[in-house]
């Protein structure tokens, strides 16, 4: 893998959290909208098949289950880019990064942080980069 790769992987399964978060945040929003009983009516109980809050807890467990999947593979890849981040020279470059690959900040965010601008950031980030090129032929890597 590329320095690159390894830093996007971590957006990358970010992402995929926090979609899967937005996913059992409607199942949990589509299972209170089915809970809530009308008693006015008459209730019929069906023996076949599975009832729809059945339905919404098996695709919450699954989504769960997708989570922590999720959660592990992103602890890892943030403990690659932390490595990987850490043979930076320059303190700012290794805030930098880790603002942006750790912390998932966008780089609007990160510039305003840390006080630059936009343009200037993305500068810093591709000499950044460069150095982590530079590292990881040396290494080997």
């Amino acid at each position: 893998m590329t320095e690159k790769e390894i830093l996007t992987s971590v957006l990358r399964i970010d992402q995929e959290i926090e979609t899967l978060n937005r996913a059992r945040d409607r199942l949990r929003e589509e299972e209170t909208y089915l809970s809530a009983t009308d008693y006015s009516k008459v209730v019929v109980m069906s023996t076949t098949g599975r009832g729809s809050t059945e339905q919404i807890a098996l695709q919450m467990a699954d989504i769960d289950g997708k989570l922590c999947q999720a959660v592990e593979r992103l602890w890892k890849a943030k403990a690659r880019a932390e490595a990987l981040i850490s043979t930076l020279k320059s303190t700012t470059h290794r805030d930098l990064m880790r603002r942006r690959y750790l912390l998932c900040e966008s780089w609007e965010q990160v510039a305003y942080e840390m006080h630059y601008g936009y343009r200037h950031a993305l500068r810093m980030h591709g000499a950044a980069l460069e150095e982590l090129r530079r590292n990881m032929a040396h290494n080997g890597t």
